[in-house]
């Protein structure tokens, strides 16, 4: 069973959230201003139901992929020449 969250709790307790769902299983769902908005759960519980949609849909699984670090600054953090 999901548990509900609101955001500010998200961003004050992070790191037991996550370990949580790594670890036991559980699962997020995050509030902001009284609306769900985010879900969290344990990767390879998403990994399943992604396979699982993809069977049902006929499509081709694929690998997720970590995202991907920029190594350039956004334009406001560049120095001025």
């Amino acid at each position: 069973m999901e548990k509900a969250i609101k955001a500010t709790d998200l961003r004050v307790h992070t790191r037991e959230i996550i370990e949580s769902a790594r670890f036991r299983g559980e699962r997020f769902i995050v509030h902001a201003f009284g609306k769900p908005v985010a879900i969290i759960m344990g990767i390879e519980e998403y990994q399943s139901l992604l396979r699982s949609a993809n069977q049902a849909r006929g499509q081709i699984e694929s690998p997720i992929e970590p995202p991907r670090v920029s190594t350039s600054q956004p334009p406001s953090l560049q120095s001025a020449s």
